[in-house]
């Protein structure tokens, strides 16, 4: 059973709306699995004080560029600009999706509802964006722009967004102040779901539309000087039921996770845990929280990025050795059915980020041969699931990390 925290002003809001409440029978993930692409993300820094990016692209058969052409001075703040890209498996189209300048982040795409959600981060502060798939790139302001907002979910039934706010304007003097908020689309209406002093990230949406899972900080002040904040670094999973308003731990024994992952069928919840030691561990967890498995590799070891299979008989994740200056990342393969794990066998690469083709069964990985190579740059290969055979797809891109196959 969930650990059960009910709110006078959560209840308030499950009256006053009615069309937050997923539909008991709705048991897909909202992205609908079909037409898969690669979606990839490219930054570059551009100078500040409020001048336009100036990016071009240059495509071709294989190859992408992201060019710079900003000129960067010491004297003034560099603030980051990045786009989306849409490329086809093979590698072979390249589009770019987005075009205004602003940091982008936690893009999530919906192919039911053709719309693509992602939040801007520009002049201090994050908006959501909703962004057409129909031919005409309409985009619409989904939250105001005199807020910190960011993680954007959207419900199954595409009706109602739900989102982080930071409560104050400045974004970092609101480290103990980040709550999880929902917006109706159609009416513009806003409520506060959550409403504690922790920090919370990190959101996901159960498969069947009715929990927002997520980290919460449990509280506990770093003292900085005069400055005193959160220790971030020190999160259990919480979960918020949309159909009662009830908040809770879905584990809670003392851990420390820096990141999750929820398996496409809902039974699983797949974790990376900070014991202290230099030395991460993966865990697998049912629904409720209960350990199934758990893998600790060598000390120094960090545990990032975390796949499940489409069939969710699979979990992946990376790891890398912090105390290693050449390419020391792993990627780990959970046999779920036998507590089983293997290594890809992809050596002699840097990897910072990866995916996992839903049909084929391809890993596609961002990286490059070494550390040192071509300074920020990366370029974006594919392997077997355990490995063989390394594809290269692209030229290099600038500060290429974040991807996702939809």
């Amino acid at each position: 059973m969930r650990t059960v925290l009910l709110s006078a002003f959560v209840s308030a809001f499950l009256l006053a709306s009615s069309c937050n409440n997923a539909k008991a029978n709705e048991s897909k993930n909202p992205i609908v699995q079909e037409g898969y692409n690669i979606y990839l993300y490219s930054s570059e820094a551009c100078e500040s004080q409020y001048q336009p990016c100036n990016n071009t692209i240059e495509s071709g058969t294989n190859i992408l560029y992201a060019k710079n052409n900003c000129q960067i001075k010491e004297s003034k703040r560099i603030r980051w600009c990045s786009q989306f890209f849409k490329m086809s498996p093979d590698g072979s189209e390249t589009t770019q999706i987005t075009n205004e300048e602003g940091y982008k982040v936690h893009m999530m795409y919906y192919p039911k509802n053709k719309i693509y959600l992602y939040a801007v981060l520009k002049d201090g502060y994050a908006e959501i964006v909703s962004l057409s798939t129909n031919g005409n790139d309409e985009e619409r302001l989904l939250t105001g722009f005199d807020k910190y907002d960011d993680y954007p979910l959207l419900s199954p039934d595409g009706k109602t967004l739900y989102f982080r706010r930071v409560g104050h304007d400045d974004y970092h003097k609101s480290m103990n102040d980040h709550e999880i908020w929902t917006l109706n689309i159609e009416t513009r209406t806003e409520y506060q779901l959550t409403n504690n002093d922790n920090f919370e990230y990190n959101l996901r949406l159960s498969p069947d539309g009715k929990e927002i899972l997520f980290l919460q900080s449990r509280g506990k002040e770093n003292t900085y000087g005069f400055c005193r904040t959160k220790n971030i670094s020190d999160n259990f999973i919480a979960y918020f039921d949309l159909e009662t308003g009830r908040t809770g731990a879905v584990s809670d024994k003392g851990e420390k996770y820096t990141l999750f992952e929820i398996s496409q069928n809902g039974r699983y919840i797949g974790a990376c845990v900070d014991t202290g030691t230099n030395n991460d561990r993966f865990v697998l967890l049912d629904w409720e929280g209960n350990l199934l498995s758990e893998y600790s590799s060598e000390k120094n070891r960090s545990c990032e990025k975390i796949v499940f299979l489409e069939d969710s008989d699979k979990a992946l994740f990376l790891s890398f050795n912090n105390s290693q200056y050449l390419p020391d990342e792993i990627i780990h393969i959970l046999d779920i059915k036998t507590g089983i794990v293997t290594n890809s066998d992809i050596k002699g690469y840097a990897i910072y980020n990866f995916d996992i083709h839903p049909v084929t069964k391809q890993i596609y990985f961002i990286g490059k041969k070494k550390k040192t190579e071509g300074g920020m740059t990366t370029i974006l290969y594919r392997t077997d699931l355990y490995g063989g055979n390394i594809e290269q797809l692209t030229d290099r891109f600038f500060s290429l990390r974040e991807l996702n196959i939809w």
